[in-house]
């Protein structure tokens, strides 16, 4: 472990493009955060586990449609990934 020097910087990303943003499920408590920080961005929740893209997702992943969504939803995400260094697949 070493110790930081400046500020932290998140490596996670919006990769590729899409109608849908798939977020893993990872049990991990910033994906409550990420919710609610986006509470104007309509979501899904899988209720059980599923694949696509040729990776898995587990039960409780969001997906997020563009359609029916502001079209800011892509910056949304990706100024959210900075703070929850997450990786999104749409």
């Amino acid at each position: 472990m070493d110790l930081l020097t400046g500020a932290p910087a998140p490596s996670g990303k919006v990769n590729g493009s899409g109608s849908v943003y798939l977020i893993n499920h990872n049990t991990d408590n910033t994906l409550a955060t990420l919710r609610w920080s986006l509470n104007n961005v309509k979501m899904s929740v899988a209720e059980v586990p599923f694949e696509a893209g040729g990776r898995k997702y587990g039960a409780g992943s969001f997906i997020i449609r563009t359609d029916g969504n502001p079209s800011s939803v892509r910056s949304d995400l990706n100024g959210q990934r900075l703070f929850l260094a997450c990786r999104w697949q749409p």
